[in-house]
């Protein structure tokens, strides 16, 4: 389900270790209330067991991107076609927005999330990171 201001009610009690820090209501509702940001949850049995979100980058001189910020489905629940769906919801409503090229990242060792991106069709790139958090 493609969270929005008009269904952000229906999110159901969460999994451990779907998000990396506990929803911040408020924050949750400024996020999903903009348009081209794109939350998607996996509920199953009342639970929220999985989730992705990103955002469109508009582009000015080509097509547009999705980029994929997080991504996550509860360790209990990996593995049954889930973590496939989402991603899948969320190229639609990508597409859908405009955006022809989906892009995310991941550390380097995560061999597990590398092997399912791979196993989605995506193409691995090695970049340079770099960021203004010093942690």
């Amino acid at each position: 389900m493609r969270l929005t201001d008009r269904n952000i009610d229906q999110l159901a009690p969460v999994a451990e270790d779907v998000f990396d820090h506990p929803l911040v209501p408020v924050r949750l509702a400024a996020y999903v209330a903009i348009r081209e940001n794109i939350f998607v949850v996996a509920i199953r049995d009342n639970l929220t067991v999985g989730h992705i979100r990103g955002t469109i980058i508009r582009q000015p001189d080509r097509n547009d991107d999705a980029y994929v910020d997080n991504f996550g489905v509860s360790p209990e629940h990996q593995r049954r076609g889930i973590g496939r769906a989402l991603y899948e919801a969320f190229a639609k409503h990508a597409g859908n927005l405009g955006a022809d090229n989906i892009w995310l990242a991941t550390e380097t060792d995560n061999d597990g999330a590398i092997a399912f991106y791979r196993a989605l069709g995506l193409h691995q790139q090695i970049v340079a990171y770099f960021s203004t958090d010093k942690t």
